[in-house]
């Protein structure tokens, strides 16, 4: 299709879902509403076939269903825009507030006979290991590139002070105190690590692009989000990173005897 957001007439009169058996009605998830910048009133394509968005439904915490990304529209909708019968092998249901997951799923074994139920809190059960695993993988892959970052800018803080042995020696001579060359050798550490967290988020921004490109295309799905609020957080990270790696190397500059220092060749 043309892709949503086709129509900008506004619907009159307030959110709601969409008629039973309505064929050009439909209402969106809160991702694909922000995704594409959809409102009451807008219309969204599929097949060449136009919906006028009558409801955005609110953000649904723990979406392993996928609420919040897909639109919605009738079966008889569905029917036209596949040219024939919607083909229905599974169904999810949302359950009011003041109804409890386990009850709804016998009422409906009650009413269907021969239907298979699965709640979340099974479909949770059953995908959390897998998880616990992939957290405690990621954990100890986080673990090792700080612990690799970290020595990598006392390194370097190393190497920097004693380069400019002669120079802070110099500056402690001419009346910089402690605090001044511990503040210099700090801010130099921070900056070390901030370039090399704004690295880190430059070079991961075409890798979430291609990961998410791979994964809409063969699942209709999103895995990563790199937001601006996380690219920040990353770099203030390694900035705090650098500086709390530069600590024992500034302590150690600070402390030189400026006789000492200016000899040092």
């Amino acid at each position: 299709g043309r892709g949503p957001g086709v129509g900008r007439e506004r619907a009159s009169g307030p959110a709601r879902h969409l008629t039973r058996r309505s064929l050009d009605e439909g209402d969106a998830g809160v991702d694909i509403a922000e995704n594409h910048n959809l409102s009451l009133g807008d219309t969204f394509t599929i097949r060449e076939r136009d919906f006028t968005v009558v409801g955005i439904w609110k953000r649904i915490p723990r979406d392993i269903s996928e609420f919040n990304s897909v639109a919605y529209i009738s079966l008889d909708a569905l029917g036209l825009v596949l040219e024939g019968p919607a083909p229905i092998d599974h169904m999810t249901v949302v359950v009011s507030p003041g109804y409890t997951l386990e009850n709804v799923a016998e009422a409906i074994k009650a009413e269907m006979t021969g239907i298979d139920t699965v709640t979340a809190s099974e479909v949770e059960e059953d995908i959390r290991p897998a998880f616990n695993i992939l957290i405690g993988v990621m954990g100890g892959l986080l673990s090792i590139a700080v612990f690799v970052g970290s020595v990598s800018v006392a390194n370097t803080m190393v190497i920097a002070v004693s380069e400019r042995t002669k120079e802070i020696g110099l500056k402690k001579a001419v009346g910089a105190e402690n605090t001044d060359i511990l503040a210099e050798v700090l801010a130099y550490a921070g900056r070390l690590g901030g370039v090399g967290g704004l690295a880190g988020v430059v070079a991961a921004w075409p890798v979430v692009i291609l990961i998410n490109f791979v994964a809409q295309t063969q699942g209709g799905f999103t895995i990563l989000d790199l937001t601006p609020r996380l690219a920040i957080g990353a770099v203030v990270f390694s900035v705090l990173l650098g500086v709390v790696s530069g600590v024992i190397p500034a302590w150690r500059a600070a402390r030189l005897d400026p006789v000492v220092a200016l000899r040092a060749e």
